[in-house]
């Protein structure tokens, strides 16, 4: 479930059965507007990989082909040029919201692509011999990132080309790399990533065992150095010394919170506030006893957290300059998706993770007036839309049949290798994947 503009006022939810539905969500009436129906010929139809591609449009792939959908419409608005890879097919918005970024058929290499036309401007050479697996970009687009079971791959998309590569070697690290939980500053310059990391022992208190733990990582981009691992050295040595406990300080995930802040949570079910440039621990926020999910609104002073085990069941809800816990909300259900409505709202929307039904919150009492003053869009003045009931999404587009001449990915300087295709274009033989890469098959 997200936002489709900024005002928060609609929201899209996405969900399955025989046939693929998105459902359009009306904040301010409570109630869905309408929903499109997506008509799956078989499991190859169906929509998957569905990404917010800007204001009211989602990109999605069916049947190894790209899409953009206006969802005012429900018409597809534009078909990407070449074939989608079998897996990792998603679209990330980059330049500014004027091109997506999306991998090659074989995943060698990237591809931008208009996002008005679906015309493929440029590719992104990765010059590896293994296929790529997570594509992560910041805010503005200038940056994309992927990995490719060894080294992470930082590219700069305003000058079309690879920028740097961070092999293992460069963070003291033996095993491979991975965008599983990553970021990048919107600036361009911190890559951050998780990794393990074994605490030294001239770090650790004594009787305190040695243990590996998952840590955020900061690369500085420009000078092509670690900067920091963002680990609570003195919270371990705290563990270690108490009751035995299953409980670590290892990350969880993390968010980037604004220009100098990332937030983070973690096994012991803190959540915890760095600064980025020197990488010290800012504040550790207390009173969750299960697992706990954050959820940032850029621009908004009040972070979300929420603890999702039946034994807690409650969100929290942080002012980012105090760090002061300004309201606590206890629900009986598993949820989804708690977010605010935008960066100047009070209220809170989840998901209910059985029935998909939506539930809202509303921040009352002292200090959410102050928070309420600094709004500087009004929902319900957000124009209402015209579709209701239900819509048939016509998967047709006029350029279904053409957009793949002239495809730009038939370099013919690019070869395959005998023991692997690694072309680095589009018409590269289709995929096949090994033992070792089976877990992908379930990202469908």
């Amino acid at each position: 479930m997200f936002p489709l503009d900024s005002t928060g006022r609609y929201f899209m939810t996405e969900w399955s059965d025989n046939s693929d539905v998105l459902a359009v969500f009306d904040t301010s009436s409570q109630s869905y507007v309408y929903k499109g129906r997506w008509k799956a010929e078989d499991s190859d139809h169906k929509m998957s990989y569905v990404r917010l591609a800007g204001d009211w449009k989602i990109s999605f792939e069916s049947n190894k082909r790209c899409r953009v959908l206006d969802i005012r419409t429900m018409k597809i608005s534009c078909v990407v040029q070449g074939q989608a890879p079998q897996y990792s097919s998603e679209c990330y918005v980059v330049n500014e919201g004027k091109e997506l970024a999306t991998m090659s058929r074989g995943r060698m290499n990237i591809k931008l692509v208009d996002i008005q036309t679906g015309k493929i401007l440029s590719i992104l050479k990765a010059g590896q011999k293994k296929r790529l697996d997570t594509l992560v970009t910041n805010k503005t687009g200038t940056k994309l990132a992927a990995d490719c079971e060894g080294p992470i791959l930082v590219f700069d998309v305003t000058k079309r080309c690879l920028e740097l590569e961070i092999t293992p070697q460069m963070v003291d690290l033996k095993e491979e790399l991975y965008l599983s939980d990553a970021a990048i500053s919107a600036d361009g310059v911190y890559m951050f990533f998780t990794a393990e990391y074994k605490i030294p022992k001239e770090k650790l208190e004594q009787g305190v065992k040695s243990a590996s733990i998952t840590t955020i990582y900061v690369f500085d981009i420009v000078n092509k150095k670690l900067q920091h691992r963002l680990c609570d050295v003195e919270d371990h040595n705290k563990l270690g010394q108490g009751p035995a406990s299953d409980l670590t300080v290892s990350t969880d995930g993390f968010h980037i919170l604004d220009d100098t802040r990332l937030v983070s949570t973690h096994d012991d079910f803190v959540v915890r506030v760095w600064g980025v440039e020197c990488g010290t621990l800012l504040q550790r926020l207390r009173g969750h006893i299960s697992y706990v999910r954050a959820s940032v609104c850029p621009g908004s002073s009040i972070l979300v957290t929420n603890g999702n085990w039946d034994e807690e069941y409650t969100i929290r809800l942080w002012d980012t300059t105090t760090w002061q816990c300004i309201a606590m909300y206890r629900y009986e259900y598993d949820i989804n998706d708690v977010q605010l409505l935008n960066a100047n709202s009070t209220t809170l929307i989840c998901r209910l993770k059985q029935s998909l039904q939506p539930l809202m919150f509303t921040l009352k009492g002292q200090g959410s007036e102050n928070i309420q003053s600094k709004s500087s869009s009004n929902v319900s003045a957000t124009p209402a839309l015209t579709l209701t009931g239900t819509v048939e999404i016509d998967s047709s587009h006029p350029d279904d049949d053409t957009i793949d001449e002239d495809n730009p990915d038939s370099d013919p300087e690019e070869v395959d290798s005998d023991d692997d295709d690694d072309d680095d274009d589009d018409l590269d033989s289709e995929e096949q994947l090994s033992d070792d890469e089976d877990w992908l098959k379930t990202d469908k």
